[in-house]
């Protein structure tokens, strides 16, 4: 299997796990273009997994050390803070997908409400054609 990275600001529809995550860290910083349904759904799922594992093993690891809540926090916060950046691009580019600028992610800030419509918007279809952020996602 041959994971040929995405141009910038290209993501790719029909992917798997793995080529969601190796799509969205190839374009770390890359906030322009359109990132697929499938990609965007993939990567949440394992950024989940990921993160949850290796916060529940450093929680494990570090109360046995007795380093206190504050240090156990800090560590889970370390392990999580190299995802931020590519969580935000993938949703900016997912939002792009649909036709909405990233100003729609500051929907995040009205509680409840605000989380409803963005997981609204992350389930919709992609735009068919191009649209003004750029052509739609290559198909595997």
């Amino acid at each position: 299997m041959t994971l040929n990275p995405p141009r910038q600001g290209e993501g790719v529809a029909g992917v798997g796990p793995i080529e969601a995550v190796v799509s969205a860290w190839h374009q770390y910083f890359g906030f322009s273009g359109r990132a697929s349904r499938a990609e965007f759904w993939w990567y949440c799922l394992v950024f989940l997994v990921v993160t949850d594992v290796l916060s529940a093993v450093a929680i494990n690891v570090l109360s046995a050390v007795a380093i206190g809540t504050t240090g156990i926090v800090a560590i889970v916060g370390l392990i999580c803070l190299p995802w931020v950046v590519p969580s935000l691009a993938v949703v900016v580019r997912r939002l792009h997908d649909t036709g909405r600028s990233a100003w729609w992610i500051l929907l995040n800030f009205v509680p409840i409400v605000g989380a409803l419509v963005l997981l609204y918007l992350y389930v919709l279809p992609s735009d068919a054609g191009a649209n003004r952020f750029g052509p739609p996602p290559p198909v595997k």
